[in-house]
C-alpha cells in the first residue's frame, strides 16, 4: 500500500473566501459550499486509494480502445492534474 501523508492545518479557513475566487471556479465550489475541505480531501485519497487497490497490477495496461489511455496513463494524467491544482491553491 502506498504511504500517503496527510496533516490538518487548524489555522486554515476550510470554507472558500468567494471574493478572492476567480469567477470561473465560483459555480464549482458553490456546489460544494456545505463541504469543510479538508474532509473531503481526506475522504477522496481513502477512497481512491482503495479504488486503485482493486485493480490488479497486470489491468494497469488495459486500454478499452487501441487509441485511448491505459489505467495507468489516466491515473498519471490525474497526479499531474492534482499536482497543478494543488499549486493553483496555494498561489491564492
Amino acid at each position: 500500500m502506498p504511504f500517503v501523508f496527510l496533516f490538518t492545518l487548524t489555522f486554515m479557513k476550510t470554507s472558500p473566501d468567494f471574493t478572492t475566487l476567480p469567477d470561473f471556479y465560483k459555480k464549482y465550489v458553490t456546489l460544494l459550499q456545505d463541504v469543510d475541505v479538508l474532509e473531503a480531501l481526506k475522504a477522496s485519497i481513502e477512497q481512491t486509494i482503495d479504488l486503485l487497490l482493486l485493480v490488479p497490477e497486470d489491468k494497469g495496461e488495459y486500454r478499452y480502445a487501441p487509441d485511448k489511455w491505459s489505467i495507468k496513463e489516466l491515473i498519471c494524467h490525474i497526479m499531474d492534474a492534482e499536482r497543478i491544482f494543488a499549486y493553483r491553491a496555494l498561489r491564492f
